[in-house]
Parts: C-alpha cells; structure tokens; sequence
C-alpha cells in the first residue's frame, strides 16, 4: 500500500496509507488509513490542485456533503466487491 504524508493542523507530518481512489462529478477524492495501528478509522479527503500542480487533500467541512460523498464510496466499493474486485 502506497504512503502518504500530510501536515495536520498543527504542522506535523501524519503517514496514512492510500485505501482508494475515486471520482464523483467534477471531484476527485481519496480514501486513506492511518499508518497508526491504534487508528482504525478511514478517513475521505478531496483532492486539489494548487497554482503549481501540486496535489493537496483537502477535507470535506460540509456535513451533508460528506455523508454523500461515504454513501458514493460505499455503494462504489459494494459494487466492486461483487465483482470479485478488491
């Protein structure tokens, strides 16, 4: 599994593991888990570009949107899993 570092809030580098990737409209989004073991929690972040191409996750502030964007993932990843994906 790929590792992705992010600075917190406070500036500190956090390591997830990238989970998945997918794309609902116009929005890219990616799925992570923390490398901590204690950390079970999966965590959705969008993905944007900054003005020099840098990809930058952002977090999802707007509740609502946030429960649609879960729900997406959710039915995505049922979907796959009857395909005998991952």
């Amino acid at each position: 599994m790929n590792i992705i570092e992010i600075y917190n809030e406070n500036n500190e580098i956090e390591e997830y593991y990238l989970v998945d990737s997918f794309g609902v409209e116009d929005d890219d989004y990616v799925v992570l888990k923390s490398t901590d073991e204690d950390d079970e929690m999966l965590y959705i972040f969008k993905t944007v570009k900054d003005e020099d191409g840098q990809v930058l996750f952002e977090g999802i502030e707007n509740e609502k949107k946030l429960d649609e964007v879960v729900d997406i993932y959710l039915e995505l990843k049922e979907e796959n899993d009857k395909k005998g994906g991952r």
